[in-house]
């Protein structure tokens, strides 16, 4: 899952994975992009799992709330718990944030 907040000339790009392999791809492909480092931020967790946007608040990532878009590639497809994934992604938006869904 993909988390962008802030407008683009001082967002960051905030990747949410479940296996290492993938933020590992995450952080390279960053990298790539030519964008300061600091725009960029992986996490290695589950989706689904209970107190996500309290966790990424708390490493500094994202606020609560102030989240302008979230997408899922593939990634709700393969949640246990897919109302706590969808309950994470709208706590972490902002009220006119856009939710992107593609499974």
């Amino acid at each position: 899952m993909l988390l962008l907040a802030g407008p683009a000339q001082r967002g960051r790009v905030v990747g949410v994975d479940l296996t290492r392999e993938m933020c590992i791809r995450f952080q390279e492909n960053a990298g790539l992009c030519g964008h300061a480092a600091s725009q960029f931020a992986v996490l290695e967790a589950s989706v689904d799992a209970v107190g996500l946007p309290a966790q990424l608040e708390a490493a500094g990532l994202v606020e609560v709330g102030d989240v302008e878009l979230v997408v899922s590639n593939g990634v709700f497809n393969l949640c246990i718990d897919k109302r706590q994934a969808f309950l994470n992604a709208f706590v972490l938006l902002k009220p006119d944030g856009v939710f992107l869904l593609v499974d």
